[in-house]
């Protein structure tokens, strides 16, 4: 995940975004989702990174 370049995380990001808001599929978002915390884990990600992140999208959700 590392190597990659900018461009090719972006245009990653903005498939990725631009797949889960297209579709009303709820097979396809929870792939979507496994493969996000996959991502994560091989990224080494932490959740302490990126916890106000998860806080704002769940109380967005909440609201909607």
């Amino acid at each position: 995940m590392h190597s990659l370049s900018g461009a090719t995380k972006l245009a990653c990001l903005l498939f990725w975004s631009f797949a889960a808001m297209i579709t009303f599929d709820t097979r396809l978002l929870a792939v979507l989702a496994v493969l996000a915390v996959i991502v994560m884990i091989i990224s080494r990600i932490r959740i302490s990174d990126v916890k106000v992140l998860f806080w704002f999208s769940f109380v967005f959700m909440i609201k909607a």
